[in-house]
Order: C-alpha cells, then sequence, then structure tokens
C-alpha cells in the first residue's frame, strides 16, 4: 500500500479528540484498523500469487492444479490420472476400501465420493469394488466356505454340506473343504484317499517347505522370487489378499511391515 493511501484511509476513519481517553481509544481503533488492512492485503496476495501448477507424488509429473485431486480429511493431493489407476488397481486385487496412496495413510475414501468425484471411470471396476465387498462381508462369517478350486466365497451350514460353486461349478463339502464325498463321512473320504495313494502326503510335503499358506482362504502360494509382499493370485483360484510371505500376515504393499522390514522373518528362510 502507497502512504498516501494509508493516510486517507486513516484520516476516513479516525476521529481526532482532545480528550487523553478518547484519543488514547483512537489510536487502539487506529492500530486495529491498520492491522487489518494489512491483512486483508496480504490474504489478497495469497489468492492471487497461488502457484499454477503442482507436482504429483505419485507419477512425480507437474500438473495444473485444475487436474489435481485433495483427499478428505488428510488432505493429501494426487493427480486425478494417478488416482483413478490407484482405485482399478486396488480393485483388481480384490479390495474394496479405497485408502489414501499416501505410505501409512489410513484414510478410506467412500465408495460414493469415488463415484461423485469421477475418480472410477469403467462400470466394470465398480462392479469389482461392490463385489469385493460383498466377499469381505463374507470372510466376516463363520460359516463363509471357500470353493477349492477358484477360492469363491459362499455361505453354507453343516446341515447341508454340499456345496456348488455358483462361480466355477465345483462341488465339494462344507466340513472338510474336500471334493464332495457322496454316501462317505469326511473320516472314510479322508481313509480312502490314504488308502489309495500318496500323492497328497508328497503334495503336502512341497507345500510345507516351499510355499505359504494364505491367511485368507489356506490356499498354498510359492514366491519365485522378489520382495517378501505376495498376493493369493485370483486368476490361480485366490481371494486377492496380500500378505507377507515370510511371515503368513495379512499386510498391505506400502506397510511399513514390509518396506522397513518390521517382520521379524525378514531376511530369514521359511520355518520348515
Amino acid at each position: 500500500m502507497e502512504n498516501e493511501q494509508l493516510e486517507d484511509f486513516i484520516r476516513n476513519h479516525l476521529m481526532i479528540k482532545t480528550n487523553e481517553k478518547e484519543i488514547e481509544k483512537n489510536i487502539i481503533q487506529l492500530l486495529e484498523l491498520v492491522r487489518s488492512y494489512f491483512s486483508f492485503e496480504c490474504s489478497l496476495n495469497n489468492i492471487f500469487n497461488k502457484p499454477k501448477t503442482e507436482e504429483c507424488p505419485i507419477c512425480f509429473e507437474t500438473r495444473e492444479v485444475g487436474l489435481m485431486y485433495s483427499i478428505e480429511p488428510c488432505k493429501h493431493r494426487f493427480c486425478l490420472c494417478c488416482l483413478i489407476e490407484h482405485v482399478k488397481q486396488k480393485a483388481t486385487n480384490g479390495e474394496w476400501e479405497i485408502k489414501c496412496p499416501e505410505q501409512e495413510c489410513e484414510t478410506i475414501i467412500p465408495l460414493s465420493t469415488l463415484v461423485n468425484d469421477g475418480l472410477i471411470q469403467e462400470i466394470n471396476v465398480l462392479n469389482k469394488l461392490e463385489m469385493n465387498g460383498v466377499q469381505a462381508n463374507l470372510r466376516s462369517d463363520s460359516h463363509t466356505r471357500y470353493c477349492p478350486k477358484c477360492g469363491y466365497a459362499i455361505i453354507g451350514t453343516r446341515k447341508t454340506p454340499r456345496i456348488v460353486c455358483p462361480q466355477c461349478s465345483f462341488v465339494y463339502c462344507y466340513n472338510c473343504k474336500e471334493e464332495y464325498h457322496e454316501g462317505y463321512s469326511c473320516k472314510q473320504y479322508q481313509q480312502w484317499k490314504i488308502d489309495n495313494g500318496k500323492g497328497d502326503e508328497e503334495f503336502k510335503k512341497y507345500v510345507n517347505t516351499h510355499c505359504t499358506r494364505c491367511p485368507r482362504c489356506k490356499i498354498p502360494v510359492e514366491k519365485i522370487k522378489g520382495c517378501n509382499f505376495i498376493r493369493c493370485d485370483l486368476k490361480k483360484g485366490g481371494c486377492g489378499c496380500g500378505f507377507c510371505y515370510a511371515c503368513g500376515k495379512e499386510v498391505s504393499h506400502h506397510s511399513a511391515h514390509i518396506l522397513k522390514r518390521n517382520c521379524s522373518l525378514s531376511g530369514e528362510e521359511l520355518p520348515r
């Protein structure tokens, strides 16, 4: 502000009095007015001098501010392209609660927000998220069983142990989770398998030596290479769960358990 403008501002708002108390009062009034004026001027400067571009912390590309998205309530910002891809990838991996991509941030973006703010661009992504949510609720039910062939979850009961998987049509037993054995108890079926070959025993030995079981669906998973984070493969009949290969704990890829090697078994061989 120019000095002349400030003087005019003061002259127009300050009433000079001869009484000392009135003068003191007017001085206080003057200071408050000057402080308010400069505060307003600073606010204007902040508005008009805001940067027009911003770097996305995922792709490290410089984007226009209008192409950035701020997640509430954590305020972490990412470009729309990266967030749309983030949501799509999580849906493909079997997840249903979409968290902020910022490392160790636990903010969950509601499904309604994902839809309303355009972070879901394909109808199949929305359908996948909804199905993942259904499967997650099934996992929390003690009566849920997973198809040994494709990993699809379904609620059953001991009274009607015959389950037909609605996804792959495989028929299995609710109680022992083996191929359904009409006319035989689970114990009789297991004895029959023992009497008719050692194939299963050899397979179990290999699994115990070379694999880690998924903490959700218990399907054995073998790691060929890479870090200790591994995902139960949906394409191979798994449930999509991500877990630590060393200890079998369900974790996310960007958790401290993996990135900071907080697992007590990191770097060690699997227990035999």
